[in-house]
């Protein structure tokens, strides 16, 4: 469309015209665009991001982090370091727990009158227990916990936005410097995290080894995650304003971190950073750590696009599992309400018309018992005609043997008495 922002080339200007004079003679085009004139100081259209940003303002945009690793790995260091806040920090620091707990804490921040709702969720006592194989599980079941939150909101209320949204918008596994690789709880862990949030490795503590030792290891995790099949969050390269930047940071991970609560002064200006008797490591310095690429990646440039990938991917993905799933439960449920009536209708009939059926089935078994005597009788009788019938037919052929015998007989005497009547004469009468 016209884009009503002053030219700065009279030429430019020219063309822009004289292009939308020829859009708006087409008219085709304008029953599809109605265009606007420039003017000035125009007419207001270029305020839409002013609106929008007054919004999310007051909104109180809301961003959760869980920062999960063994203990000790300084995850309420890292998190008080990225917002340069100190957040209370009311951690067992145990190693004794049974299970692993996951505790959630809620802040209001407040940055050149921008607020925002951070919520932190500590991994308490990770690694801890000596079975290990199921150490995930309470982290899996808040992660789950806090989608079904949002879904039930979503499913009572229109306004989506208005739904206050505890989901984890990033976890950040903060991976201990010494050793070889990913351990088997961190690969394990990792695997039933990656599709349920964005998923970024952190190596903490990286001022323990060498540069040398820290690029050998970030290589070595790097080749686990992937032979693993573990999909990290990466950073979008398709936005080309932050493309390059994400580019450069997706090539470094994970990030190498350090993080102090402690103030140094380095020349004329105090700084967070770790004192030690051969030098200071200042955690906000991109030539000693990955921090700062860290933060900026979080807060600066990415935080929306972590929401947004929360939403339409991870929560979007559980929220289709999860209807599904409730679709069986209340069939299932349905069904067995449905039985449950059925069994009932069915101990009421009985209680109501025990005696007459009883009475129906007596008669029922007399009816049959007159059947079978009668089918008995019926055959009695139907031999006996059988029989009868039998001594007739033996009886009418006797009877026809016996008139043709006598047929036979009655004949040869006639053939006797004619025989006789020719030889034999008459007697004379003397005269």
């Amino acid at each position: 469309l016209l884009d009503l922002s002053s030219s700065s080339g009279a030429e430019e200007t020219d063309a822009k015209q004289t292009d939308t004079e020829e859009k708006a003679e087409d008219p085709v085009y304008a029953d599809i665009v109605r265009v606007l004139r420039p003017a000035d100081p125009g007419v207001g259209i270029e305020w839409l991001a002013q609106q929008y940003v007054r919004r999310v303002v007051a909104d109180h945009y809301s961003f959760n982090v869980m920062l999960l690793g063994q203990t000790g790995v300084g995850k309420s260091t890292l998190i008080d370091s990225l917002f340069r806040a100190h957040f209370l920090d009311d951690s067992t620091r145990s190693h004794r727990l049974s299970r692993v707990e996951v505790v959630a804490n809620r802040y209001e921040l407040c940055e050149n009158d921008v607020r925002i709702d951070l919520g932190v969720i500590e991994c308490r006592g990770f690694d801890d227990q000596l079975t290990k194989d199921k150490s995930y599980e309470p982290i899996v079941d808040y992660i789950n916990k806090q989608m079904d939150i949002y879904l039930e909101e979503e499913l009572k209320t229109t306004h989506r936005d208005k739904c206050k949204d505890t989901r984890v918008h990033v976890c950040l596994y903060l991976i201990s410097p010494v050793g070889h690789g990913l351990k088997a709880i961190d690969l394990v862990t990792m695997k039933e995290l990656y599709a349920k949030c964005n998923l970024i490795p952190v190596i903490a503590k990286s001022d323990l080894i060498t540069e040398q030792e820290m690029h050998d290891r970030k290589r070595k995790i790097m080749a686990d995650i992937e032979d693993n099949g573990i999909a990290i969050y990466r950073f979008p390269i398709d936005d080309l304003e932050v493309a390059a930047i994400n580019a450069k940071s997706n090539a470094k991970l994970p990030f190498a971190v350090v993080a102090s609560n402690d103030f140094v002064t380095v020349g004329q200006r105090e700084v967070r950073a770790r004192q030690y008797p051969w030098g200071t490591v200042e955690v906000e310095n991109e030539s000693h750590s990955d921090f700062t690429r860290l933060r900026d990646m979080l807060l600066r440039v990415n935080m929306n696009h972590l929401k947004e990938t929360t939403h339409s991917q991870h929560y979007e993905l559980y929220r289709s599992e999860r209807l599904d799933q409730l679709l069986i439960e209340t069939q299932t449920k349905h069904y067995s309400e449905l039985n449950r009536i059925e069994s009932e209708l069915v101990a009421k009939y009985k209680a109501k018309f025990g005696a007459k059926d009883q009475e129906l089935k007596n008669m029922e078994r007399e009816l049959h018992l007159k059947s079978e005597k009668w089918k008995k009788m019926f055959i009695e009788n139907r031999d006996q005609l059988e029989l009868s019938r039998q001594e007739l037919e033996e009886s009418i052929i006797n009877l026809n043997m016996r008139k043709q015998w006598f047929k036979v007989k009655m004949e040869g005497n006639v053939d006797k008495d004619g025989k006789d009547g020719k030889n034999h004469k008459s007697p004379k009468h003397k005269k």
